[in-house]
This record gives C-alpha cells, sequence and structure tokens, in this order.
C-alpha cells in the first residue's frame, strides 16, 4: 500500500494518470480501506493542481466505481474536495497576485476573481 502510494510523485509521469494508476489498483485489490485511508494523501504526494484535482473527480465520476462515489458522498468528501479545490484556488492566486501576473490570466487559470480574494 505504502509504495503504491508514493507513485504519484513519479517525475516525468502524468500526475492524473499515476494518481488514478494508484485508484485502479487499489480498485483491482479490493482495498477500499485502503482507498479509502490513502486517497487524500495521492492528491497530496502527487501535488495536484486544482485542475488536476478535478480530473481526477471527474474521471473517478465517468468510472463505473459506484462504491468510491458512495464513500464520497457518505463521508462528505465532494464538499471537502470542493472547498478543497477553492481553497487551493485561491492560493493560487494569491501567489499569481504576488507575482504580478494580470486578473484575466489569473481567473483563465484558477476561476478566482478579485473580489474572491478580496471576501477571504
Amino acid at each position: 500500500r505504502v509504495a503504491l502510494s508514493f507513485s504519484p510523485n513519479m517525475a516525468g509521469a502524468n500526475r492524473v494518470d499515476q494518481v488514478m494508476h494508484v485508484v485502479m489498483a487499489f480498485r483491482i485489490q479490493e482495498d477500499l480501506a485502503g482507498f479509502r485511508k490513502y486517497f487524500a494523501f495521492w492528491v497530496v504526494e502527487g501535488r495536484l493542481s486544482v485542475i488536476e484535482q478535478r480530473e481526477v473527480k471527474q474521471r473517478l465520476k465517468e468510472m463505473d466505481m459506484p462504491e468510491i462515489m458512495e464513500w464520497f458522498k457518505q463521508e462528505g468528501l465532494e464538499e471537502g474536495i470542493a472547498a478543497g479545490i477553492q481553497a487551493k484556488a485561491l492560493e493560487d492566486a494569491r501567489k499569481l497576485v504576488e507575482h504580478g501576473v494580470s486578473w484575466e490570466i489569473i481567473t483563465s487559470a484558477t476561476g478566482i476573481k478579485p473580489e474572491d480574494l478580496e471576501a477571504k
């Protein structure tokens, strides 16, 4: 479990594909408990951007993985993931502002608008 969980951090690999590879390995092993325990770690270890996190979520929804989606609902993870994605987008927007990036680019990349940052 642990060695497999570190694979999203492998250099040169598509991070979303790596996380999905780990998800599938846990699914093949019918290790839902392991999935529950390590999922957040894979996202963090894989250093997934907000966009990549959204892609993982979308891929999970598109796959026939009702047990995982049901767990997301039971644990309130859909809301938690959405909140985490929003928090990461705000953090990214703040960093981009510090570097002088235009709001047009910031909004395009993160979905955050100036008033969203001011409200936080």
